[in-house]
């Protein structure tokens, strides 16, 4: 069974870091975090400028305004990761899921 229905996989992208699940939502150009530990806190909805996915990396950037000076700045999580040295993972429920993808 999908987490997200179509409608919603083609609405926002989904990147994987080490200790979040990061949503966008490139129509409404906003985004939160779903973090990865045992309660599933997500945080809310924000608006940002642009996001940057290094595609020579597993790095990238979302820009929060429009001058650069306010950015935050992840990596995906891979196999073997190189960032957090493991294999970080953890469940997310699907309730907490649905919570989060309700603008």
């Amino acid at each position: 069974m999908d987490v997200l229905s179509d409608k919603e996989q083609e609405r926002f992208l989904v990147l994987e870091s080490c200790h979040s699940t990061w949503f966008f939502d490139p129509v409404e150009q906003k985004f939160c975090r779903l973090m990865k530990d045992s309660k599933s806190v997500a945080t809310e909805w924000l608006h940002y400028d642009k996001l940057v996915v290094h595609e020579d990396s597993d790095a990238f950037v979302v820009f929060l305004d429009a001058s650069g000076t306010k950015l935050l700045r992840s990596w995906r999580h891979t196999d073997h990761c190189e960032q957090c040295g493991g294999n970080a993972t953890a469940e997310i429920s699907l309730e907490d899921l649905r919570k989060v993808m309700q603008l």
